[in-house]
């Protein structure tokens, strides 16, 4: 008797002594800048949520793009121990670019989609707007979003993170985005398509998806 207690006493104590030793170690591996390795790890493609569990320790970020990026290139990087949440230093965070839209609607929307931006690996149209700003955080002057794209293509998955999703669109694969009153002074959609053409859709708050979204076309070089 006194030998099968001994044997789950040393068990226990050996489970606490790994559990402690991973989740320090993992924690380290995220204030390095890496992705914990002691964990299950699951992501929420549509909402860029990834999440890690240890045995005595959860952690979470939001990313950009994918699950691949590095977490230097992540936000809102959490770790909890227990029920217990330790801080991981804000240097090791990416800053955070706060902005909110100001957006100029058609008067009329006779037209198809218009190529807004594009490039070899991106491709956002516009349908229905006449113009999309980026007011920065504290600053009073707008700059076109195209400006901002033209620098660095992720700022269109900041946009989208700042917005709402509601779901897949009737197909069962196109993303459908929509703003909130804090986030575009008018509401706005964004349909992210997911079939053979990954291409993004900006549009009025009250505009259906259209004949010719998420459909290819050669209008990029």
């Amino acid at each position: 008797m006194m030998s099968v207690l001994k044997t789950i006493r040393n068990f226990l104590i050996f489970v606490i002594l790994f559990g402690t030793f991973t989740a320090f170690l993992d924690y380290n591996n995220m204030v390095g800048g890496s992705l914990p390795v002691f964990c299950v790890s699951k992501y929420d493609e549509a909402k860029h949520f990834q999440s890690f569990r240890g045995m005595f320790y959860q952690a979470s970020r939001v990313t950009k793009v994918n699950d691949k990026e590095s977490l230097l290139e992540s936000s809102d990087i959490n770790f909890y121990v227990l029920t217990k949440q330790i801080n991981i230093p804000s240097q090791f965070k990416e800053k955070k670019f706060e902005f909110t839209l100001s957006v100029t609607p058609s008067s009329e929307c006779l037209n198809p989609s218009v190529l807004y931006f594009g490039n070899d690996k991106t491709k956002i149209y516009t349908y229905c707007l006449d113009k999309i700003d980026v007011v920065e955080n504290g600053k009073k002057d707008k700059k076109e979003l195209l400006t901002y794209l033209e620098k660095d293509t992720s700022i269109i998955e900041d946009v989208i993170q700042n917005m709402n999703y509601r779901g897949l669109y009737r197909d069962n694969l196109t993303e459908v985005f929509e703003s909130s009153n804090d986030f575009s002074d008018n509401k706005i959609k964004i349909y992210k398509c997911n079939n053979d053409v990954k291409d993004i859709y900006i549009v009025p708050g009250d505009v259906d998806m259209q004949e010719d979204f998420c459909t290819y076309k050669m209008d990029v070089n």
